[in-house]
């Protein structure tokens, strides 16, 4: 069993404002009538967070140095992947009030099933089965034609399970796989938007012209049945209730997909001797390296780790994507965290350019998105730069 004192056996200042802002963010998600099974998972939570069972997963998470907003999230994720498995219980449909998850809290702290909880919560990474976030991805790939080649080669570290780069090759051939519509937001700020049906309309046909990429998707996890439950588990309980994300994610896993457009390779981008395998693998760096809802995992040094990983991948004049829950920091070569998962942000950079904010998601789930005009920095002069400027305009 893992052990949970902090240094010196009892908990500092710091331990206490950690819980108090994890407290906040449980408190918001509980009051969402939404998000009813979310906000049942966090009254309960609530309720419990000071049995000594319950400390203890949450000094786990502090240890961890999860922020509020993470830690919440691989709370959900890591019982919902047990709660999936509970058999003559249906996760989540069963688990719409918040004595539903009391008796489920109880259950979870049977020995074994603790030990399981506890290595989730200690070892586990934040992924997604979100591959709609890879909508974006694509539109870069064709917009940025002109700088990274017709046929450009990309290594997307954090893959995951390879789920948004298998609906950006399999969108061109089955409709299936289409990528949903996104509301373009006009206006001079995200907390203002208003919908713009013109924008919205040149957006999404951007987005559904042919891709032409050879992908290479780059994860430390394995790509094997356990990393594919772990990562529906990530969903939300809503998500799972709708089943459209599941259905989908079941489909792409079982789609087949010419190794020649799109492979896997478990590789960690912040060792680099697995980065030089990586380069003599595919014969050279590559024209963009991409970046999903996986660079804000982590510590600040990690964060640097992964950047310089991904530099090093990348042909010296190539482009890094990175769209996360992040912002620019001041020193270069970093990103920051965001305070809260308001809003997703796109970062671009070129060469030795710094990066620049081009695009950002209002929910992180690429349903609504706001442009920037600085998105024509690396637009001008390519395939989609008179339908960049009229979407910034």
């Amino acid at each position: 069993m893992l052990e949970f004192a902090l240094p010196g056996g009892e908990p500092g200042a710091g331990y206490f404002e950690w819980r108090d802002r994890f407290a906040a963010e449980l408190s918001a998600v509980a009051a969402d009538s939404k998000r009813p099974y979310s906000s049942a998972h966090a009254i309960a939570t609530l309720v419990t967070m000071d049995h000594p069972s319950e400390e203890g997963l949450v000094r786990v998470l502090y240890d961890g140095g999860r922020t509020p907003p993470e830690a919440m999230r691989m709370l959900l994720t890591s019982r919902a992947d047990l709660l999936m498995r509970r058999p003559g219980v249906a996760y989540p449909f069963e688990y719409a009030t918040d004595a539903a998850w009391f008796d489920a809290i109880v259950h979870m702290r049977q020995p074994e099933l603790r030990q399981v909880l506890e290595h989730h919560l200690a070892e586990g990474t934040l992924g997604t089965s979100l591959s709609q976030r890879y909508a974006v991805v694509k539109f870069l790939d064709t917009a940025l034609g002109h700088v990274i080649g017709l046929q450009p080669a990309r290594a997307d570290m954090g893959c995951g399970n390879n789920d948004g780069n298998a609906r950006i090759v399999l969108s061109d051939v089955d409709e299936r796989f289409r990528f949903d519509e996104i509301a373009v937001l006009g206006g001079h700020s995200v907390s203002t938007p208003a919908v713009s049906s013109e924008k919205s309309s040149l957006l999404n046909a951007c987005v559904a012209r042919l891709g032409a990429t050879l992908i290479i998707g780059v994860d430390r996890e394995p790509d094997n049945e356990e990393v594919h439950h772990w990562r529906l588990a990530g969903l939300t309980p809503e998500e799972h209730a709708r089943g459209k994300v599941v259905e989908l994610h079941d489909a792409l896993a079982r789609a087949r997909i010419d190794p020649r457009r799109l492979t896997f390779r478990q590789a960690d981008v912040t060792v680099p001797a697995e980065v030089d395998t990586l380069l003599e693998a595919h014969g050279g760096q590559f024209d963009v390296v991409s970046a999903v809802a996986s660079v804000y995992i982590g510590t600040a040094a990690e964060r640097r780790a992964k950047l310089a990983g991904m530099r090093r991948l990348r042909k010296p004049r190539g482009v890094t994507y990175v769209i996360d829950f992040v912002r620019r920091a001041s020193s270069p070569g970093t990103l920051r965290t965001l305070g809260r998962w308001s809003r997703m942000n796109v970062y671009l950079s070129r060469g030795d350019e710094e990066f620049t904010r081009v695009m950002a998601a209002t929910n992180g789930r690429w349903r609504e998105a706001h442009m920037f005009k600085e998105l024509t920095q690396f637009t001008d002069g390519g395939p989609l730069e008179q339908e960049v400027r009229q979407l910034v305009a």
